[in-house]
């Protein structure tokens, strides 16, 4: 069984927010199968307040801004870059169609484990 500590950032069209969770994760495959992982239980540590998205303007979102959040809200959940292992950048809306949607995951990618940007 692996123990993972997973981060989802959700930068939605107005709103922002951040979770911090413990994972268990078990191989379904039998010895010799290629491995077939599975979340067998999921344990919510930590919730940030959720706060407006922060834009530079009508076209484009602050990634500054946001990546400063998350790094205060790893303060509050009491983590450090260093021990996320996974996670997820989900950008939602009219958010995900702003003219720098894609660098500002790029940047936020940087500030945790595995991320896996989504739009």
């Amino acid at each position: 069984m692996a123990k993972l500590l997973s981060v989802g950032l959700d930068v939605g069209t107005t709103t922002t927010q951040l979770i911090v969770s413990a994972l268990e994760a078990e191989n379904r495959a039998s010895g010799f199968a290629v491995p077939e992982m599975e979340i067998t239980q999921r344990k919510v540590l930590y919730e940030s307040p959720v706060v407006l998205t922060p834009m530079v303007d009508e076209t484009r979102v602050d990634g500054g801004k946001i990546a400063e959040f998350v790094t205060a809200e790893y303060e509050k959940a009491g983590i450090s870059r260093e021990q996320v292992d996974t996670g997820a950048i989900i950008i939602t809306g009219e958010t995900s169609r702003k003219e720098n949607a894609r660098a500002v995951l790029e940047q936020l990618s940087d500030l945790a484990g595995d991320f896996v940007p989504e739009n």
